[in-house]
């Protein structure tokens, strides 16, 4: 199998060729913003959904909490990693317990919570989006209720009048679901859009009293911010190092080559394998991993929330997310049992690495194949932790682009010159890029130096 990498930055690379590692980038630091994109939904029992809600009460209290100490924080990611085992202080966990009871003694939230529990389809981000919208303003009320009386901080908002909008719900819904089942998802992603116009023009309208948009952002905003962020809780961002199968595209060289002025690496294990195994060191160990090829469609795998909470310890879960309070346990298809189990893990992963590895259909003359490692298994997430040495022997040569500077071929030559005589290696060879006017492609020549 032989694969491609284009290199474009010229000291980077050389640093690179000179110590043969690979530097993983984020899956955020990639072009194309819906790779790793992966079709969450939400379905559990009540102990599941009542620590989601929880967990939303925490967030947009310690939310509120950081922008009246600092009004910046607005644009700040949200606290959605909080720990309930480490309060700092005991009247730091008076007040949340009391705003938890408080919150969940409601008759409104009670009824969301039934609401949620009973439904029978899966719940997908806009229609979770649209529930937590129509729930902000009662649970803003609660927050600031409580940490008024707690002496905390003091904002007021409009009375909350009770519109029994999830007996509403809970009265239609399961008639739209029996009778069109197929139309629920195509419903709330209407209404998600509509109420994205709406917020935009509320913004607008209330900018003169509203100048840090605080108001706009806590009544309108935060419900899709959190939604949106959440998800971090069910998956980090990957590192990932990328291959092709071709380097003759001039496309290619324009755009990942330094407009044909960087250089292309020929990674090649002599066999017909389908992907390329390496054995990586790096600075806290070992590990070993094979290249695969993306595939590119408009389908993305659906997976449950609550199936996928692999970046939280084992106690956080067990706690925060498995157990309510009241010491009760969720029975929703045996996810306690399983969870961060070796067959949980490998599943987790495999269903992580299939979402990383798809991209759409207008990319797939890239050909790509990739190599996708969860954050977590970088220690210490640095640029030094995500540099991944590889077996120099699977280096078989070096593509210069039509207008690489000589200096810089120079200077790769000798690099590379060194370590082949270091390891006594004769087989490396260098390549000069030729454009074919008649294939309109790029052909290449061997430098023989």
């Amino acid at each position: 199998m032989k694969l491609y990498r284009f290199r474009s930055d010229p000291e980077f690379t050389l640093d690179e060729l000179e110590k043969n590692y690979f530097h993983f980038s984020l899956q955020n630091e990639l072009n194309d913003p819906m790779e790793g994109f992966i079709n969450l939904y939400w379905e559990g029992d009540k102990i599941l959904w009542k620590n989601f809600l929880k967990h939303y009460l925490y967030t947009l209290t310690n939310t509120i909490i950081n922008i009246y100490i600092l009004p910046e924080a607005i644009n700040n990611p949200l606290p959605i990693h909080f720990d309930e085992s480490k309060f700092p202080t005991k009247e730091l966990q008076n007040i949340f317990e009391d705003l938890r009871d408080t919150f969940f003694k409601n008759k409104e939230v009670n009824c969301f919570l039934d609401y949620l529990t009973n439904i029978k389809h899966r719940i997908y981000i806009n229609e979770l989006k649209n529930y937590l919208g129509f729930l902000q303003l009662l649970s803003l009320s609660i927050v600031l209720n409580i940490l008024k009386k707690h002496e905390i901080l003091d904002w007021k908002l409009p009375a909350i009048y009770k519109i029994g909008v999830f007996d509403k719900f809970a009265f239609l819904m399961p008639m739209v679901e029996k009778q069109h089942p197929d139309f629920i998802k195509l419903i709330f992603d209407a209404c998600y859009h509509v109420k994205k116009e709406m917020n935009l023009s509320f913004k607008m309208s209330f900018k003169d009293v509203d100048e840090n948009g605080i108001k706009s952002f806590l009544i309108n905003e935060f419900p899709n911010k959190y939604v949106e962020e959440v998800k971090a809780l069910a998956f980090s961002t990957p590192c990932i190092v990328s291959f092709m199968e071709d380097y003759s595209s001039p496309a290619f060289w324009g755009y990942y080559g330094n407009k044909h002025k960087g250089l292309c690496l020929i990674f090649d294990n002599g066999n017909s394998d389908n992907e390329i195994h390496f054995d990586f060191q790096t600075t806290w160990g070992g590990i070993c991993c094979s290249t695969h090829k993306v595939t590119y469609q408009t389908k993305y795998e659906d997976v449950n929330f609550f199936r996928m909470l692999g970046s939280i310890s084992l106690f956080a879960m067990d706690k925060f997310w498995l157990s309510d309070w009241e010491g009760n346990r969720t029975e929703y298809l045996r996810i306690g049992d399983n969870y961060l189990t070796e067959e949980w893990r490998n599943e987790y992963n495999k269903t992580l690495s299939e979402a990383f590895s798809i991209k759409f259909p207008d990319w797939q003359n890239e050909k790509e194949h990739r190599i996708v490692l969860q954050k977590e298994l970088v220690a210490n997430d640095t640029p030094d932790t995500r540099k991944f040495v590889y077996d120099f022997k699977l280096l078989k040569g070096i593509i210069f682009g039509l207008r690489t500077d000589d200096d810089y071929k120079i200077r790769v030559m000798n690099c590379i010159n060194k370590k082949c005589e270091e390891c006594g290696r004769t087989d490396f060879k260098f390549y000069q890029t030729e454009y074919n006017a008649k294939t309109g492609l790029l052909n290449i020549g061997e430098v023989k130096i």
